[in-house]
Formats: C-alpha cells, structure tokens, sequence
C-alpha cells in the first residue's frame, strides 16, 4: 500500500470517527438548559423582536404580558417539537423556560434553543454546539420558528 492510500485511510478513519462523535455525544442538560435573565438583561436595550446573532447563535427578547407570553411559549413548543429531528431536553412550558435540541440532516450536528419567560419577556437563545460559525442556522430556525401561525 502507498504512503498516499495510507493517508486517505487515515484521514477517513479520522473524519468518521469526528462524525461518530458529534452524532453520539453524550447531551448535559445542565450545560444548555441555561438561565436567560442575563440575556434578557443585555437585550433589553434593543427593540423587542430584533434578532441579535453572532457567529455561533441568535436571541431575540419579545414583550407581551404573561398570559400571552405563556401562550407564546406552548405555541412555540408545538412549533419546535413538530420540528424534525428536535426533542424537548429539559424544562417545559408549565415551567415557563424550555430548551430543544435540533440535529441537522446528514451529520446530525446538535444546536440548541432556550426559551425562557424572563422579567416580563419571552427570551429565545439558539446555539451551536460546535464549530466557528453556523451560517446563518439559528437564527433562521428562530424567525421559522416565530413565522409558524
């Protein structure tokens, strides 16, 4: 066998064994189930329903009172659990804060959202839990998400 079929194993071997380990990392909840009040804090001074996103995530905060934000959040969680490839991984609606794991298609690359009733808001926090950038990802399944009747 060459040195250049070699290298092509080797790199296979090594790509799959990165893809084994994104598809079957272990999830903590604790570590993505994270309060938003700090959040909520930090958009507070930015127009409600503005997305704010950076290279790994998107949030948005919107107003409302409490019994629409309630509403907002069991719509929401309808929204994302019809999602494919998305599970609930902590939390619930009653509880008024809940986050989602979505795995995209041929990887299954996990992101994460969080959903919180904060201080008079609905805080949404979408993630990513690997890479540089997510292209866009996040916050275009958060206005999908807000986009759902």
């Amino acid at each position: 066998m060459t040195f250049r079929r070699v290298a092509v194993w080797v790199a296979c071997a090594v790509l799959a064994a990165m893809a084994a380990y994104v598809r079957f990392a272990p999830v903590d909840p604790d570590r993505w189930h994270i309060d938003l009040g700090p959040l909520a804090r930090d958009l507070g001074d930015q127009p409600a329903r503005e997305m704010r996103a950076d290279r790994n995530s998107a949030s948005i905060r919107l107003e409302g009172d409490p019994a629409q934000l309630v509403a907002q959040l069991a719509r929401l969680d309808e929204v994302a659990l019809g999602t494919a490839r998305t599970r609930r991984i902590a939390g619930d609606v009653a509880q008024g804060w809940v986050t989602w794991e979505t795995r995209s298609l041929i990887f299954g690359f996990p992101d994460y959202t969080t959903a919180q009733i904060v201080e008079g808001n609905l805080v949404l926090f979408a993630r990513s839990r690997f890479g540089r950038g997510d292209r866009g990802v996040n916050e275009a399944r958060l206005k999908d998400w807000l986009a759902q009747p």
